[in-house]
């Protein structure tokens, strides 16, 4: 999930914590807990979770219709994310898409 909301606490407290200034430009995301699916498409036999959920904060530097270039807040690692539209009928990962919602519908076999 994206936020854009400069008031929003993850992003207040990534400017306290910060060792660089944050652009007006930067984002909070929030990832859901990692899972790991074995030996089916969606997760019917092994469906793990592993860790917690996590948010971080990306310092958008170049956006337009196909890419979005980020730093991270705090590290500045340099992350590329790539416009898909796996949500489309007929899109090229809209299978894939649709069998990882499956998978993360079903609850987990084990918390690790």
């Amino acid at each position: 999930a994206w936020r854009r909301d400069l008031d929003h606490p993850e992003l207040a407290s990534l400017r306290r914590n910060s060792s660089r200034p944050l652009s007006p430009n930067t984002i909070a995301v929030a990832f859901e807990a990692p899972r790991v699916s074995l030996f089916g498409r969606e997760g019917r036999f092994v469906n793990l979770q592993l860790g917690p959920p996590s948010s971080v904060g990306l310092d958008v530097t170049y956006l337009d219709e196909r890419v979005r270039i980020c730093r991270g807040a705090g590290s500045g690692v340099p992350f590329l994310f790539r416009a898909d539209s796996c949500a489309q009928p007929g899109a090229p990962l809209n299978a894939a898409a649709e069998q990882w919602r499956v998978c993360v519908a079903r609850p987990p076999l084990r918390r690790l």
